[in-house]
């Protein structure tokens, strides 16, 4: 499931704050969902937050901690299409007066881009109009993965077959 569970706005990149980030995160998953069955993936890239072994300490027992290639952002495409259209259609457009009201209107933001937003991609498996994040990753709702995406059908395939590995790992 991807799904933006959180937004945390932090000049300073600081350990802790990605620390309390990540448990924001997994609360967050928590409510929507219930207990988490298996351990969540936590994707990064390796930047001066992500990479300490006090960071690694704190998130191994709770996530399938993955590091991204050095020097490619595409690897966190999903996340990088997000930032795309916080900035379009959240940052470039207002003049925030102070972090704290910078964080509650990119919290509006997030609400709005997965409960309200249609999103191209999550078009239902019998065709319609698109869905939210919201309708797909908390009600349930099947989308179709479009036929030209036929990169994506191979990467899912690889994600359920290493998730049902974990979770055999899990059990064992």
């Amino acid at each position: 499931m991807e799904q933006v569970l959180i937004w945390a706005v932090d000049a300073s990149g600081a350990l802790s704050h990605a620390a309390l980030a990540s448990e924001q995160a997994r609360a967050e998953a928590e409510r929507l969902h219930g207990p988490l069955v298996s351990r969540p993936f936590l994707v990064t890239d390796n930047g001066s937050s992500s990479i300490p072994r006090r960071f690694v300490q704190h998130v191994a027992g709770q996530y399938s901690h993955v590091r991204i290639r050095y020097r490619t952002p595409t690897q966190l495409g999903l996340l990088e299409r997000f930032h795309q259209t916080l900035k379009q259609e959240e940052t470039y457009w207002r003049l925030y007066e102070s972090s704290a009201h910078a964080r509650e209107c990119i919290g509006q933001f997030r609400s709005r881009y997965s409960a309200q937003r249609p999103h191209w991609a999550l078009v239902p498996e019998a065709g319609g109009d698109p869905l939210t994040p919201q309708e797909v990753y908390v009600s349930g709702c099947r989308i179709a993965i479009p036929k030209w995406q036929t990169w994506a059908k191979a990467a899912k395939a690889k994600l359920d077959q290493m998730l049902g590995q974990t979770a055999e790992r899990m059990a064992s």
